[in-house]
């Protein structure tokens, strides 16, 4: 017995040292000359990066986040300029049935078969902190190299004006993916600003303000503009027209 104990005393200290190495500082080269940005969705969604989209509550984000998600996961440049690659969209806002129209329209709007899958997470109800490991084991056996969020308001780790939950929010976004999406929101009286702690701007690589404008007529018309970046020049905002069927998304010119 004690023969065993004195093996797991061993077996705990050098499985902390192991766990610790992962942290072990390294000698970092530059490259032989400076490299320019790789985009999954030029200019909002930059590889190895973290972009936040925010604006007012029903006004098109979720629609053009689905939009970018299919575009990338199918390699079509339709309406945004994206490199091919497997992208998981993680949904804890919406219904599963609200998706799978949502999915279907888009498809349709990328000349996709209407079945055409994408890979999700549908957990309305559920926190961003409850789904979190299952989110890092789908990217690491699926291959996934971008994570899209609908939203942050509900990523369930606090109060989003305290820094300590845009912290964690930011920290666990990093931890699923390298490059990732989030959806965020507005406060009613500033339209102009990502709502929450300062700290979600300092910790996203880039961030989206989309302006939106209802026309009398039904069609919605958005820009998205570019008001954080890092690792990129500034570009000059996109501008949008979507319209809207009785069953869903219908048009993005």
């Amino acid at each position: 017995q004690a023969a065993l104990l004195l093996d797991f005393h061993q077996f705990c200290i050098e499985s902390f040292d192991q766990y610790l190495s992962q942290y072990e500082a390294k000698l970092v080269e530059g490259n032989p000359s400076p490299l320019a940005p790789e985009y999954y969705v030029k200019p909002f969604i930059i590889k190895g990066g973290g972009t936040i989209i925010f604006g007012p509550s029903g006004k098109g984000k979720s629609t053009i986040a689905l939009t970018m998600a299919v575009s990338i996961d199918s390699g079509i440049s339709t309406f945004f300029q994206v490199s091919e690659a497997p992208v998981l969209f993680i949904n804890i806002e919406r219904s599963h049935s609200s998706l799978v129209n949502r999915l279907t329209c888009v498809n349709l709007l990328l000349g996709l078969s209407p079945t055409r899958p994408l890979l999700m997470i549908n957990s309305r109800g559920r926190t961003l902190l409850e789904i979190k490991e299952w989110a890092k084991r789908t990217v690491k056996n699926r291959g996934v190299e971008v994570v899209i969020l609908d939203s942050i308001s509900r990523s369930g780790l606090g109060s989003l004006i305290e820094d300590t939950t845009a912290n964690r929010v930011i920290d666990t976004l990093n931890s699923i993916c390298e490059t990732w999406m989030a959806i965020g929101h507005t406060a009613k009286h500033n339209e102009e600003t990502l709502y929450g702690s300062v700290h979600f701007t300092a910790g996203e690589d880039i961030g989206v303000r989309l302006h939106s404008i209802e026309r009398e007529d039904g069609i919605l018309g958005a820009s998205l503009e570019i008001v954080k970046a890092n690792d990129i020049p500034r570009f000059s905002p996109s501008f949008f027209a979507l319209e809207w069927n009785p069953e869903g998304i219908s048009k993005i010119s």
